[in-house]
């Protein structure tokens, strides 16, 4: 995504994102945490939406990465 519009993104849509993630991907989880994602490259990248997400049973914790993208990049969804 344009990087001008990256924060304004994770500003506003912060309290959606994870009752989003519930309801369309149907996720069940009962907590989520702040991953840093700083990513220093030569270039520095920042995820838009990254979570690690934890459940009671602790072994089945896992991290949710949401991108949005500006163009259309034709790939094949699976349903859940």
């Amino acid at each position: 995504m344009n990087g001008k519009y990256d924060k304004i993104l994770k500003e506003n849509l912060e309290e959606i994102f994870l009752p989003l993630a519930k309801k369309i991907l149907r996720l069940k989880f009962d907590k989520a945490e702040e991953i840093p994602d700083d990513i220093q490259y030569t270039k520095e990248l920042k995820t838009d939406f990254l979570k690690r997400i934890m459940l009671e049973d602790s072994a089945q914790n896992y991290i949710l990465h949401i991108e949005f993208q500006t163009k259309d990049d034709n790939l094949t969804l699976f349903p859940v």
